[in-house]
């Protein structure tokens, strides 16, 4: 069933054809599509040229990558443009279950405070067979409070978005959509997720590992990508220590686990501890922009 309330914008960066089932699944429940490359050449753009003819699929092609906020930025503007109510915003790796917009849409109408709501999420999960099993379950309750979502596979409202900003370009990827939820509740804002709302979300190529007798999975990250995500921790920190201090605290932790995950399992582990030393002092000074391409701007946290 379509829904006419929603305009969806789709990032993608090299997709794989997986990316065209993903697409016949949103034509499925939606009137409007927007797809916004960053830049991809090769067999994943004869990917991109395949939809091209589709209905309600709409194609920008960026000559380079422009990073993941910049590509929302664009494609958000134009549901604005058309009028929309609402945007969702995917990445090419998303995949939808049935009924999944119809599913957002009820746990935000039934929120009792749903004139604070910015972000209605949906419920995340790897597999098909997990989805299902999700959807399955009795729920208590329709929805939950969360102080930060994905921005796959989220709704977002055109008015929050016009009144609060766009998302940091700056960032240019990793840590973009928690940034952005952040900024929200700072603001004051909600952001629930739909319980019944099931989006089957695969985290690209992973590699499972053997650790004392027991398989470990991991998901193995360019040095490149690691300087990214150290960075942006850090000026998350600096921008939302005082308004979220426990949800800093815990995405703290984890660096440790990263870390310990590439000294046991990765290769490159010299060039990655470079790269996030050299995150960290960029990120405590505000230094932002893409690596190799800096944009000389800088944080105002």
């Amino acid at each position: 069933m379509e829904n006419s309330r929603v305009y969806a914008v789709v990032v993608t960066y090299h997709p794989h054809p997986s990316l065209l089932d993903n697409m016949e699944r949103l034509r499925g429940q939606l009137t409007e599509i927007l797809i916004v490359d960053n830049g991809s050449v090769g067999e994943s753009a004869k990917v991109l040229e395949a939809l091209k003819s589709k209905p309600g699929i709409t194609l920008i092609r960026n000559e380079k990558n422009l990073g993941i906020a910049t590509a929302l930025n664009m494609g958000i503007r134009r549901g604005i443009e058309k009028g929309y109510e609402w945007v969702a915003t995917f990445d090419q790796d998303s995949t939808i279950t049935p009924e999944f917009f119809s599913q957002l849409l009820a746990a935000y109408e039934g929120c009792p405070f749903k004139s604070r709501v910015a972000i209605v999420a949906p419920v995340l999960c790897i597999s098909e067979q997990a989805a299902e099993a999700l959807r399955s379950e009795e729920q208590k309750d329709r929805f939950s409070v969360t102080r930060t979502a994905m921005s796959s596979g989220s709704l977002i409202r055109m008015d929050v978005f016009q009144n609060e900003g766009p998302y940091d370009q700056d960032f240019f990827m990793d840590y973009v959509d928690y940034d952005y939820c952040l900024r929200l509740h700072q603001r004051g804002w909600k952001i629930i997720r739909a319980r019944k709302a099931v989006l089957v979300h695969r985290l690209g190529a992973a590699e499972t590992h053997s650790f004392l007798g027991h398989p470990v999975t991991i998901k193995s990250h360019t040095p490149w990508r690691r300087y990214h995500i150290m960075r942006n921790r850090m000026v998350i920190y600096r921008r939302y220590a005082l308004s979220s201090p426990l949800w800093c605290l815990y995405d703290f932790a984890w660096i440790f686990l990263e870390m310990t995950k590439i000294v046991l399992f990765e290769r490159e582990k010299g060039s990655k501890f470079r790269h996030m030393i050299r995150g960290l002092a960029d990120g405590l000074v505000g230094r932002m922009g893409q690596l190799g391409e800096r944009s000389g701007a800088r944080t105002t946290a």
